[in-house]
């Protein structure tokens, strides 16, 4: 996955890099939003999720 982070330390514009299926993507994609906050002293981040 990647992502911007916002100012206020939530993640914003989430892209699936390598896709499993889109029901894996979705959730992945909610557990980050759900997620704490993240520095923001970075831009732009991207995490490994595995199932």
């Amino acid at each position: 996955m990647s992502f911007s982070i916002g100012p206020d330390g939530t993640p914003t514009h989430i892209t699936v890099v390598k896709s499993l299926c889109d029901s894996a993507d979705q959730e992945a994609i909610r557990l980050l939003r759900e997620g704490p906050k993240w520095n923001t002293s970075s831009l732009q981040a991207e995490i490994k999720v595995k199932f």
